[in-house]
């Protein structure tokens, strides 16, 4: 089972420097790790902790470099202004600080939605299940692939649907990783 996702511009067609963007990182791999970009900076919670100084041109070019694949989901503009929309999901991020059994990545993204756009997101449990009803509701804007182009179907990516089990099994896999890598 899977979830279609237009693919509706060229990647190099996007200003990640304006606007509030969706990434799908890895965006092949069951679970793959999502997070936002607002106004050029990339914000996301991981099992190290949360993430909201990098620029998002970094996260773009690294994949491009390095073969990742990736999606950019644009999401119309908001009624706040940039500032407030930076502080909103920098507040959320530092929130939620990291992706644990109980908390996902996908939760500062939730309730930036909710926050931000008034969309009640509340029964989402994973990506798939947030961007029919960010479609309905007439969001996303516009759809950005990288590395991806072979994976197309009539323009679109389809997202393979998982389970709470794989996002926990991939957890403990990064867990047991980052123990290594200190532990060494």
């Amino acid at each position: 089972m899977s979830f279609s996702i237009p693919i509706t511009k060229n990647i190099t067609e996007i200003n990640l420097q304006q606007g509030v963007f969706i990434f799908i990182h890895r965006a092949s791999k069951v679970p793959p790790h999502i997070g936002m970009v607002v106004n050029g900076l990339l914000f996301e919670i991981s099992t190290v902790g949360p993430g909201y100084t990098y620029k998002a041109i970094d996260l773009l070019k690294t994949a491009q470099k390095r073969g990742v694949e990736l999606i950019f989901l644009e999401l119309k503009e908001s009624a706040q202004n940039p500032n407030e929309l930076q502080e909103t999901i920098t507040d959320l991020v530092k929130h939620y600080h990291k992706v644990d059994e109980e908390i996902t990545c996908l939760f500062p993204i939730k309730d930036f939605i909710q926050e931000v756009y008034h969309v009640d997101v509340s029964k989402a449990n994973f990506i798939f299940d947030l961007l029919p009803i960010l479609y309905k509701n007439n969001c996303i804007t516009n759809g950005y692939e990288v590395n991806l182009t072979d994976k197309l179907k009539s323009s679109s990516f389809e997202l393979k649907k998982y389970t709470k089990q794989d996002v926990d099994k991939c957890i403990a896999a990064v867990n047991r990783k980052n123990k290594l890598e200190v532990s060494c």
